[in-house]
């Protein structure tokens, strides 16, 4: 365990609430493994300079006999704002944003090699992404309804779901104003993993998706905004992934052995969801491992189908 004593600097003397705290937080024995940050917000206090003492405490509470304390001082801040080391809140909406971008005019460039309307599908997809952001959002919330506690709009978000809504919104657009579906699909699919091997490296940035601790050769030192410890780099592993799949797909598309049916689309989308379970287990949150086996034979079906179907 780890205290923090705070005491605010400056002014008078003062005992009052807002002008000191206490707090402890617990660290597990598997985040033990090297150089370790421990972070930890408090809400309530008054603005200001402060000094804080960090005091390694044994599980007993006693005072830790290797470790010594540590004094600092800080400034109060914006609380959405505030995080811990290694962390930059801003990184992952700048790179999603910048993914998103380079997603929709990849799509526009394939999409008109075969189809003079690039701009309408364009546009579609602008609106999906619109569609497919609450959605990611709502999943999210589903996913962790038994500790999720935050507001909707504070709360994380889930690729899966952003990609369940968006490609619905998409394929309902698509049939609206007349655009093959399939084309419109397979067009899609290399900007989308564009998108997703660019935006990823914001997770490690921002906190999120974060890997389990491990002291292996390949681990990175991030933070999940709480601790930061050497763990398993899931997002860029993720990400790397991504850019085989659009190298692939971009690939099968421009070289044209594509019959722009869709299939390109399912199975790169399938292959995904069926590499994504394989990671699970090397995430800090690895999720319940019946549904990542459910979920990857599902996954892993609709790979070899939609293989059969292009083939024939």
């Amino acid at each position: 365990m780890v205290r923090f004593i705070g005491r605010r600097i400056g002014g008078k003397p003062s005992t009052a609430a807002g002008d000191r705290f206490e707090k402890t937080s617990t660290v597990a024995a598997s985040h033990l493994i090297g150089h370790l940050s421990v972070t930890t917000r408090v809400h309530g206090i008054t603005a200001g300079q402060w000094t804080v003492s960090a005091r390694p405490l044994t599980a007993a509470g006693r005072a830790h006999s290797t470790l010594s304390p540590k004094t600092f001082t800080t400034t109060t801040r914006f609380a959405p704002t505030t995080f811990g080391p290694g962390v930059r809140w801003g990184a992952w909406p700048a790179l999603v944003g910048i993914g998103a971008l380079a997603a929709i005019v990849i799509q526009a460039l394939l999409f008109a090699r075969v189809d003079h309307r690039w701009w309408t599908a364009a546009v579609i997809t602008l609106v999906a992404c619109g569609v497919g952001f609450p959605c990611a959002k709502l999943y999210y919330v589903a996913l962790h309804r038994d500790r999720e506690r935050r507001g909707f709009l504070s709360a994380g978000s889930c690729i899966q779901g952003f990609l369940l809504g968006a490609v619905a919104a998409m394929i309902g657009q698509a049939a609206l104003f007349g655009l093959p579906i399939g084309t419109l699909l397979d067009a899609t699919t290399p900007g989308v993993f564009v998108g997703i091997a660019i935006g990823r490296p914001g997770c490690v940035l921002a906190g999120c998706c974060v890997g389990r601790p491990t002291t292996s050769r390949w681990a990175i030192w991030s933070s999940d905004r709480r601790i930061g410890v050497r763990r398993y780099p899931v997002p860029l592993i993720e990400a790397g992934f991504a850019v085989v799949v659009a190298a692939a797909t971009l690939s099968a598309l421009l070289v044209g052995v594509t019959d722009n049916s869709g299939a390109v689309f399912v199975a790169s989308m399938a292959a995904y969801v069926l590499f994504r379970q394989l990671l699970f287990p090397l995430r800090e949150d690895p999720h319940s491992g019946r549904g990542r086996l459910w979920t990857g034979g599902v996954a892993a079906g609709v790979v070899v189908a939609a293989v059969i179907v292009w083939v024939l």
